[in-house]
């Protein structure tokens, strides 16, 4: 595990009142946070997403506290979410790129919280405005696992034999 990284359970510290933590002025910011959640109440990472730049919004009492040059926050919590917990885990993981692991989550283009968003637009939706209803399932080491249900706000997985919504995929 990297010792040199952030790791934020936004959720969990909001509920027992820890505070918000300051997560700047330090520059190299982005590619040395994680997101994780401890919180037996729900277990969300979209939220966590959301509560990471909620956080520090509520603490500078402005919005785009974690925009990234371009303007756009939905990039940074999101590499919190995926290369930032894989840098933490010290695994190659968390992007899509040679030598990388690609365990992906197929995300629902019709769920009413993103429905006729636009490519553009799509990942400052799903990070503002969506929740685990959007996840259709994931891509873990090569297997399809379908999300069904949900308990205490968390889609349950499971495995299922049906074939995959990717074309050209099992």
């Amino acid at each position: 595990m990297s010792t040199d990284h952030l790791r934020w359970c936004r959720s969990e510290p909001g509920e027992i009142c820890d505070g918000l933590a300051q997560l700047d002025p330090v520059p190299d910011l982005v590619e040395r946070q994680s997101l994780g959640s401890d919180s037996n109440a729900r277990i969300s990472p979209i939220e966590e997403m959301r509560w990471l730049e909620y956080g520090q919004r509520l603490r500078k009492e402005r919005r785009g506290v974690l925009r990234n040059g371009e303007g756009e926050v939905a990039s940074v919590v999101l590499g919190a979410a995926t290369a930032g917990g894989a840098r933490a885990l010290g695994i190659p993981a968390g992007r899509i790129e040679a030598g990388h692991w690609a365990d992906l989550a197929v995300i629902d283009l019709e769920h009413p919280s993103i429905q006729g968003c636009e490519a553009e637009t799509l990942a400052e939706a799903l990070v503002s405005g969506a929740d685990n209803g959007v996840v259709l399932g994931t891509y873990v080491g090569a297997s399809w696992r379908e999300s069904s249900g949900t308990h205490h706000g968390s889609t349950k997985s499971t495995d299922v034999t049906r074939k995959s919504p990717i074309p050209g995929k099992k």
